[in-house]
């Protein structure tokens, strides 16, 4: 006991002291490389003293005549190679990257080799592979040159190590035989040891033992003869795990009982901890788990300290099967810790960019080899570049003609992509309405003679009307505004008193805007301005305006229409606290179907007409229209119309022009009718639809098709059509392809990545018909593209066909006794990622007695009702049942794989804590008991 003590205060001693030379090293380096002058040189000859008693550099004496570069390139190559080997991986960095540019220019080419070398290492220790690769290709370039084949060999051997590091056991093969090959083209065979080695690690990493035991007793055998006693029980150390994969666990024993001491005397952390994994390994072989968990433990915590993962995922891994029938809660706490520090292990985009880099590195090979035919070829390349700049001057006036007419083509295609972007607009404003008129035309010609549903055949009219008069607006819209941009009309005008004129048409809309719950208010600074102006382009000007105003004005808003005299200018008002809009929206919101977006990035409603109708009509009368706004804090559009007193054109407005005013809105005709989701339970069988369409009318009218068959839920735009798939997870989505905010497009890429929702069908239905329209929607996930207008016999065969899909997919996966097993060659992957997920945390669940509906969903951050309804959709199966099947199944292979557990701890592990449910449960799924079963087996 005395002599343990006194050598544990004699290494804590050590190691204060060492600790306390790199500080001082640390300190003096920062200190020269800030210094200038002689009292730099003094603290150069400082620092190589103290290198030179720590084991590194060599004698020597700077002095004021010694080249400053080679004063700071030995210096900083000395720290560097200090530092590696003390650990200070960030002080090593600093100093060789110092010191690299100048080692490209000393005679000795071994200063830039092993400077590269050091950095490598110092890359390789942060486990950055990519970069330890960079710069151990450039030091065998530079090794490579010379024919230095020692050094070759070492570095050759170093990138095996590189690849093992990063798992690629394949790649180090290659660069481990190419090591040994130049190592036997040298005389001394100086890192045949190391490079025999990591030939054992290569080797064992991809399961040929016979030839890792080879290289480890050749590797053993050398350090031996050099009388190196830490690399020997290194050796020892590689020799035991040869002879421990091979099922030699005696003579595996052996080796690391001799090993380890050495390897703790010479404080080899990382082989200390391999070997303590192997003696672990080796003693549960032996069925003394006691001891096998002591030495993973031991293993586990000098591998936290080191920051080795992989050694530490292996050291947790063995604690759970040590302690798996001793402790076993403890073992599935240590399984736990796995699987968590499992994930971050191993990475694709590493293997990605160590293939990338692995590629380059054949091709800078390649390059060398062919350096000789490259300089042939240079006076060739020089000769064809004389050629090139006489066809380049000879081609400078025809590329800039080509350059002219790209321009004017790429005009030419802006102005018909603009054509073509407005006529697939106004399809699709079409193809809406007329799908209602001939969907509830249809309706009207079934139910006319049935006097029962008098009711429904009256709400089918209103809608009719409703949508035909919408049609028929929007058409004399977009006449007008032909007219007003090609000047063909011939506009009456007319004298008056323009206030009281405007004061006719906004009562109109008092109604209109109390029904919203809004203010509107009519506030003239002059009760009369007579002028002369044309009536129906006011009229139309004045109502696309508070129309607009109307709609993105929210509940208990207000609008404020003033009016004044400016000079020889007429300048109305209309300001409303609504929505507003973005400064950069602003310039945009007069062009042809043009959508301005709300605060919450959603498009707002709209043709997109009107405005661009009120422009053209303002500009007819030679005035302006400016719009001021800002998000959340609502609209000004300001009109400005110059004071006219033509008499010879101008006259009165007639007492019957003053009465025909409109009283109805232009521009907006309201369905105040709001749409009703279906009352379902919960946990029903009832199929549910979901639709989403911006237009009532038409998710009306689906609604109505499809009523009969399913429970029918409505939502108005793609983001919320999302948030209801996610809470209710339908049997069926319904989507039209243009609305605001989140399209069509949108909303089946997100129902399809979201793992809830994936297996969800969707019917999409457009005005879009054009062939890269469906490819689109097919590309997005969409299973159905229906074209507008369509056939209701046609949707209810597309429905149904999609839930029969569904229904026999289900039928076919609850007849299957493993549904995780099949899943992946019917299901999509989303849905086999989730059935395995779910069988994966079942399984990890059961043998603490939690593998229920809501615990799991919980895991899977899901509410139990979502869970419910997707498992019953993929498997055809309740959650219940089937977490039920997941855990015979596992009941069943562990009797099949551990005949020497009894039936109730085969019970006990898949969550059966009653013996006689399990036997019951497991007779009903198989045929036979639990027991009859490992007689079978047996």
């Amino acid at each position: 006991m005395r002599k343990t003590f006194i050598c544990v205060v004699c290494l804590s001693l050590s190691v204060l002291t060492a600790m306390a030379q790199l500080s001082t090293i640390d300190s003096l380096a920062s200190q020269f490389t800030r210094q200038q002058g002689p009292i730099r040189i003094e603290t150069a000859n400082h620092l190589m003293e103290l290198l030179l008693e720590e084991g590194y550099g060599d004698e020597v004496t700077f002095t004021a005549e010694t080249p400053s570069d080679t004063v700071t390139m030995t210096v900083c190559y000395y720290v560097a190679e200090y530092f590696l080997n003390q650990r200070h991986i960030v002080g090593c960095l600093d100093m060789a990257h110092k010191a690299l540019p100048l080692t490209e220019h000393h005679p000795d080419y071994t200063w830039q080799s092993e400077t590269l070398n050091l950095l490598t290492q110092a890359y390789f220790h942060q486990s950055n592979y990519v970069e330890a690769l960079r710069y151990a290709e450039q030091g065998y370039a530079v090794d490579s040159r010379y024919h230095d084949y020692g050094r070759m060999s070492s570095t050759l051997n170093t990138m095996a190590g590189i690849y093992l590091g990063a798992r690629q056991p394949e790649q180090a093969l290659q660069y481990i035989n190419r090591a040994i090959e130049a190592d036997q083209k040298t005389a001394d065979h100086e890192h045949a040891s190391a490079i025999y080695g990591i030939a054992t690690e290569v080797y064992q990493s991809i399961g040929e033992y016979e030839k890792a035991l080879d290289f480890a007793r050749r590797a053993f055998a050398l350090e031996q003869q050099r009388g190196n006693g830490a690399k020997a029980a290194i050796r020892m150390s590689q020799m035991a795990a040869a002879y421990s994969a091979m099922g030699d666990t005696a003579q595996a024993h052996t080796l690391l009982v001799q090993s380890i001491p050495v390897l703790q005397q010479f404080g080899v952390m990382p082989s200390l901890g391999i070997s303590f994994n192997t003696l672990g390994e080796v003693m549960r072989q032996e069925g003394n788990t006691a001891l096998a968990a002591r030495y993973f433990h031991q293993a586990n915590d000098l591998f936290g300290q080191t920051g080795d993962l992989y050694n530490r995922a292996r050291s947790l891994h063995g604690l759970f099967a040590a302690l798996y029938d001793t402790d076993p809660s403890q073992a599935m706490l240590m399984l736990d810790h796995y699987t968590k520090l499992k994930d971050t292990i191993y990475q694709n985009d590493m293997k990605q960019l160590l293939s990338n880099y692995s590629a380059k590195f054949r091709n800078d090979e390649l390059q060398e080899e062919n350096a000789a035919v490259r300089v042939t070829n240079r006076f060739i390349i020089i000769g064809g570049i004389v050629v090139v700049v006489l066809m380049l001057l000879a081609l400078a006036a025809l590329l800039y003609a080509m350059r002219m007419k790209s321009r004017s083509t790429q005009q030419l295609l802006d102005l018909q992509r603009t054509r073509e972007n407005f006529f697939t607009n106004i399809t699709h404003e079409f193809r809406t309405p007329l799908t209602i008129i001939l969907g509830m035309g249809e309706k009207l010609s079934r139910f006319a003679a049935d006097d029962s549903e008098a009711d429904e055949v009256r709400q089918s009219g209103t809608i009719i009307c409703r949508q035909g008069n919408q049609l028929l607006q929007l058409i004399n819209e977009l006449l007008d505004l032909s007219k007003a941009q090609a000047h063909v009309s011939n506009p009456e005008w007319r004298t008056d008193n323009i206030v009281a004129y405007l004061s006719m048409i906004i009562e109109t809309f008092d109604a209109y805007a109390h029904g919203r719950g809004i203010e509107l208010v009519y506030a003239p600074r002059e009760n009369e301005v007579t002028m002369d102006f044309i009536p129906d382009a006011v009229q139309k000007i004045i109502s696309n305006v508070i129309s607009n105003a109307i709609k993105f004005t929210e509940v208990n808003g207000h609008i404020n229409i003033t009016s004044c005299l400016k000079r020889d200018r007429f300048v109305l008002q209309v300001a409303d606290d609504g929505r507003g809009i973005d400064r950069h929206q602003l310039e945009h919101i007069f062009e042809p179907f043009y959508q301005a977006s709300n605060n919450d990035g959603i498009a707002m409603a709209g043709t997109g007409v009107g405005l661009t109708l009120t422009r053209q009509l303002v500009l007819s009368m030679d005035g302006d229209i400016a719009v001021n706004s800002s998000r959340g804090k609502g609209t000004i559009i300001t009109v400005t119309l110059p004071i006219r007193h033509e008499g010879v054109k101008g006259k009165p407005l007639s007492d019957d022009e003053k009465k025909g005013i409109a009283v109805l809105p232009y521009g907006d005709i309201a369905d105040d009718q709001p749409l009703t989701d279906s009352t379902v339970t919960d946990d029903g069988d009832q199929t549910r639809v979901l639709i989403v369409e911006d237009s009532r009318d038409v998710a009306r009218y689906i609604g109505s098709i499809l009523s009969d068959r399913a429970a029918v839920f409505y939502t108005n735009d793609g983001r919320s059509g999302i948030e209801k798939a996610l809470q209710l997870v339908p049997d069926l989505i319904i989507t039209d392809l243009m609305m605001p905010g989140v399209d069509g497009l949108e909303l089946c890429r997100q129902i399809r990545q979201n793992e809830i929702t994936s297996h969800i069908p969707i019917i999409v239905i457009t005005a879009r018909t054009t062939h890269d329209d469906l490819l689109t929607g097919l590309q997005a996930g969409a299973d159905v593209y229906l074209k507008k207008p369509f056939q209701s016999d046609e949707l209810l065969l597309r429905v149904e066909k999609l839930l029969e899909q569904r229904r026999l997919l289900r039928e076919k996966f609850s007849r299957t006794a493993d549904v995780a097993e099949t899943a992946t060659e019917q299901l999509s992957a989303a849905d086999a990622h989730f059935i395995g997920r779910v069988t994966d945390l079942v399984c990890s669940l059961m043998g603490r007695q939690q593998a229920d509906v809501n615990t799991v969903a919980s895991h899977l951050c899901m509410s139990p009702s979502q869970l419910r309804r997707k498992v019953q959709a993929v498997t055809g199966k309740t959650p219940a049942v089937y977490f039920l099947q997941i855990r015979l199944s596992n009941a069943q292979r562990l009797i099949d794989s551990q005949p020497n557990l009894s039936i109730s701890e085969v019970a006990t592990r898949c969550g059966f804590f009653d013996q006689a449910h399990f036997s019951h449960a497991f007779k009903e799924a198989y045929g036979l008991s639990p027991t009859q079963w490992a007689k079978r087996a047996k």
